[in-house]
Parts: C-alpha cells; structure tokens; sequence
C-alpha cells in the first residue's frame, strides 16, 4: 500500500516556503504549511491535500502545541522542512542589538527549537531540510546583506 507522505514546512507564507507548498501539493504529498499568522493565508488551504497551522518559530509552546496537533490530525510527520526565517538587508555594523537579536531568535534559534521538537515525533528514517544552506550561498553576493551572512555563521 502506497502511502501519503506527509511534510511540515516553516515558514510557508511566502516566497521559497510558499513555493514549496504548492510544488508538493501537485507531488500529491500532505501538505502541513505553518506560518505565525494562517488567518491571512487561506487561499494556501484550497490546495489538494494542504492543511495550515499556526506556528511561531520564536515561541518554544508554539512548536510544541502545533507538532502535538499536526500528529493529532495527521498521525505523522515524515519530511520536517525548516524554512522560517528572513533576512534584513543591512550593513552589519549599522544594525542595532535588538534587530540582530531577532534576526538571531528567528534564523538560528527557531530552526534548532523546530528541529528539537520533532526528534521525538519523526521516525527513524525522516528527512529534516534546512533551506537557510542555501540561502547562505545566495546571500553572500548580495550587497549590504552583512547582517544576514553575519548570524548565518553562527549556524
């Protein structure tokens, strides 16, 4: 028997998450797009097999409540996609501490908190993605995305 699988996506409001959604909705895979405000993404929901939950990367009970639901209803996570996270174009130098700090809580911290709560969840031979690799190599030839390439080192 050829079962669905299913893949929990951070950040899939917008842009490479988005995307994402929308290309393995037409795979034909489950679909769990999470993002801190679904209310303002409906449209996403209208996709075959696409289901959207609130989840906050930066808020540790967030993840927690949001994983517990998305087993609740789905009865499994097989791919965790860690995609939340943005990039504030600027010189590193010129931005204040709490933008770093945000930036940092987002980008490093919440993908870490994402990847720590679903150790216990996926099974032995699920696939966790961290898109910000990538973004890593993009970002480093875009001018004034110092701040961006400076946290990325951290991870």
């Amino acid at each position: 028997m050829n079962q669905k699988q299913t893949i929990v996506i951070t950040g899939a409001a917008s842009g490479i998450g988005r995307a994402t959604v929308e290309l393995f909705s037409k795979r034909g895979w489950h679909v769990v797009a999470t993002m801190r405000k679904p209310e303002v993404h409906k449209e996403l929901s209208h996709l075959k097999g696409v289901s959207l939950y609130q989840l906050d990367v930066t808020n540790e009970m967030s993840i927690r409540e949001a994983f517990k639901q998305i087993v609740s209803d789905h009865g499994k996570m097989n791919v965790l996609l860690n995609n939340a996270g943005y990039g504030a174009v600027e010189i590193f130098e010129e931005a204040s501490p709490e933008q770093i700090q945000r930036q940092f809580d987002t980008n490093v911290f919440g993908g870490h908190e994402c990847d720590s709560g679903s150790t216990p969840i996926l099974p032995q031979t699920a696939e966790r993605t961290d898109c910000d690799r990538f973004l890593r190599r993009w970002t480093d030839h875009i001018p004034n995305s110092q701040l961006v390439s400076q946290f990325k080192m951290g991870d």
